[in-house]
């Protein structure tokens, strides 16, 4: 009879555990950049929703001035990655970015990153 009881007390605790979860704030990674030619480069992040809704973007430009379009992380997982293909970039330009997530219940910023598009390839030679 005792050992019933501490096992209904136990399922009790869980239970009240799982009802005490209180969704926090997400947080970021920020990833170098690869693929980085003279006017591309593909970013990435990882983002963990912490158990409330998440949307996530880049901030990116010179001067962190451009931001993407949020997507839709979801509320659960943890470190799910997040991509974005940059395009028209100015060919030996530094730019900076980081992963940038909201949730209901707070605002995260990754840390700020740099990377430098190539330099654009010489002319061809003059037919001579």
């Amino acid at each position: 009879f005792l050992n019933g009881e501490v096992g209904m007390l136990e399922a009790k605790m869980n239970l009240e555990r799982v009802g005490d979860f209180n969704p926090a704030a997400p947080e970021v990674v920020t990833q170098e950049a690869i693929k980085i030619g003279s006017s591309s480069a593909l970013i990435s992040g990882l983002v963990t929703p912490n158990g409330s809704p998440t949307l996530a973007w880049f901030e990116w430009g010179p001067e962190l001035e451009s931001a993407t379009e949020p997507v839709c992380i979801g509320e659960i997982g943890k470190f799910v990655p997040i991509f974005m293909d940059l395009t028209g970039l100015a060919p030996g330009t530094e730019y900076k970015f980081r992963v940038v997530a909201k949730n209901g219940v707070g605002f995260s910023k990754g840390k700020t990153l740099t990377f430098k598009t190539s330099p654009s390839p010489p002319p061809p030679p003059s037919g001579q």
